[in-house]
């Protein structure tokens, strides 16, 4: 029987590898993924800490999950630099705004404040027809727990838009829970999985702190 780290009110984490845990997981209704993205991210002192993204010196770790759930509905992360291979359906942008974003010589290069996002495999979107670009700002201080972490509001709308009240939503490599707070606050159910134990409790520990189910 598979042991969760953390399990409730829908939301559960699991500890351990993505590839061993996925075969004995539940199908998702929809994976909301960030994967290692490949850049061999590197981020220093921002933040008042010393980053180092696991697996993110190639994108063999993310190819090799999305292969396993490649017939699903997926939207995942993507540097707008190294896409995702494969047949996409949509490419939408995340706008983060100003305050942030880096790449390239800051002399000759104009500040990356965006990312890529893919989707595959959805249905029909609920509400009416947005536009592709999400703007969702942020500022240093929203990374002070995880170098890659994705503000709740945006994870929202994006889980709010693609699937309905009580659906399952997967994420593979949680980090510091953030899709996983986002699935709790719109009535959805979740799964999370996490190779780093510090993660597990970070994101467990939000989770104790009971966020409020979405009302709309």
């Amino acid at each position: 029987m598979l042991s969760s780290y953390y399990e409730q009110d829908g939301i559960t984490i699991y500890h351990g590898d993505t590839l061993e845990l996925l075969p004995r997981l539940p199908v998702g209704d929809l994976y909301l993924l960030d994967l290692p993205y490949g850049i061999d991210l590197k981020e220093h002192g921002r933040t008042g800490h010393d980053w180092k993204v696991k697996g993110d010196e190639s994108q063999e770790f993310g190819h090799a999950v999305l292969s396993e759930i490649w017939d699903s509905p997926i939207i995942a992360f993507a540097s707008p630099m190294l896409p995702w291979a494969g047949k996409w359906r949509q490419f939408l942008v995340w706008d983060k705004g100003p305050t942030v974003g880096g790449g390239g010589d800051m002399a000759t290069c104009w500040k990356l404040s965006w990312e890529l996002v893919q989707v595959r495999n959805t249905g029909k979107l609920n509400g009416k027809r947005d536009e592709a670009v999400m703007r969702h700002h942020v500022t240093p201080r929203d990374y002070a727990l995880h170098p890659c972490q994705k503000p709740v509001g945006l994870l929202s709308y994006l889980i709010c838009k693609a699937t309905q009240p009580g659906e399952l939503v997967m994420d593979l490599t949680c980090g510091s829970g953030s899709v996983l707070e986002a699935a709790k606050v719109s009535g959805r159910r979740a799964i999370g999985v996490e190779a780093e134990m510090k993660y597990c409790e970070i994101a467990a520990n939000r989770l104790r702190q009971g966020v409020l189910p979405f009302a709309g």
